[in-house]
């Protein structure tokens, strides 16, 4: 059986399209992914992030515990900020990536929920030796994230924490009724929120009901995967997974070149020999509702050029876009296109991020 979310009830009242999503039952869209979409452009909209991992780390040795284990400099990820960090092998692939928060009573990591349980196992392992207590809060917690220009004002205004000059990449954990909320800034302006599981019902209400004047409404996974590839973000399972570098993922800027964590030494190495980041964004010539059954290799006469891993129709450019990784060394305006079982898709390379916000 599923996970349910602590939001579950609210998701069936509302008729939502459920899947299943890396061992979680959760909304793909509420009857109108297009509404939904433009709520998050226009309005605010209303996300269920319950199904992401929470698992604290606390104690005197926490910076020992994650030091070794991280790509980013865990000494500084300063108190009420947060990071995005990724777990990497050997050999610099990576193996997750995830949010690091410092709370001042310890360290929240927030990643994706296909790899919860291997985290939990990879940090627990270390643990025996070290003064470190590790705690998997995801099921005793919900989460929520909120998207749209009205979405921090919206909390500013209603919430009785101080939030007028909180910044992309801060943290804020309050008490509030003897309960801890911790709000969060991403580098979009999306806030979350995270709380006790048994309140999730009355702030989802209280988010509905305040956010009527901003015309808020609901959003599903279907939506937040077209704003994930519009913004050019690599996805775990899609752009990353063990055989991906952070280099070729464009994710260089996460790591502390000079640190000591498992997979540095092949890292430094990549960046001595100034590898070129692959990633890439496509347009596709092709009917906005075409699916796509990916990862499907691109090519270019006939020729494997690289490999397309993630695509959607985007509202906004009202055309198919996608993401993928292109081989090194094709000449400038490469004629590249997608075999399909019917005809070719031709596509043409696109800087990303596709859209800003």
């Amino acid at each position: 059986m599923p996970q349910l979310s602590p939001f579950q009830q609210i998701h069936e009242n509302k008729a939502a399209a459920m899947t299943e999503r890396d061992g979680w039952l959760m909304p793909l869209h509420y009857g109108d992914p297009l509404d939904e979409y433009r709520r998050c452009r226009e309005n605010l909209a209303v996300f269920d992030s319950s199904y992401s991992y929470r698992i604290r780390v606390g104690g005197p040795d926490a910076q020992k515990l994650l030091g070794p284990l991280v790509s980013c400099d865990v000494t500084r990820i300063f108190p009420s900020r947060q990071r995005y960090a990724l777990f990497c092998n050997e050999q610099g692939g990576i193996i997750e990536d995830c949010l690091i928060q410092n709370q001042g009573s310890g360290y929240l990591l927030i990643g994706n929920p296909a790899n919860h349980q291997r985290i939990l196992n990879y940090l627990q392992a270390r643990q025996p030796s070290l003064n470190a207590k590790i705690t998997d809060e995801t099921f005793t917690t919900a989460m929520v994230t909120l998207r749209g220009p009205y979405a921090l004002p919206l909390l500013k205004e209603k919430l009785p924490f101080d939030l007028e000059t909180i910044q992309p990449g801060d943290v804020l954990a309050e008490n509030y009724f003897f309960m801890r909320f911790v709000i969060s800034l991403d580098e979009s302006l999306s806030p979350s929120i995270i709380l006790p599981a048994k309140m999730a019902s009355m702030a989802w209400d209280m988010l509905e009901k305040y956010g009527k004047i901003y015309n808020a409404g609901v959003a599903g996974l279907e939506t937040r995967n077209s704003l994930r590839i519009e913004a050019g973000q690599p996805g775990f399972g899609s752009e990353l997974n063990e055989t991906i570098d952070p280099w070729t993922a464009g994710l260089q800027h996460t790591v502390d070149i000079d640190g000591d964590f498992i997979g540095a030494s092949a890292l430094r190495r990549l960046a001595e020999g100034n590898h070129t980041p692959k990633i890439a964004g496509f347009l596709l010539d092709a009917h906005p509702e075409c699916r796509l059954n990916l990862p499907a290799p691109i090519f270019m006469a006939d020729l494997e050029a690289g490999r397309l891993t993630s695509s959607c129709f985007s509202p906004s450019l009202q055309k198919p876009i996608a993401l993928g990784y292109l081989n090194s060394h094709l000449p400038p305006n490469p004629a590249l296109y997608l075999k399909t079982a019917t005809a070719n898709i031709p596509l043409t390379l696109t800087p990303i991020p596709f859209l800003s916000r």
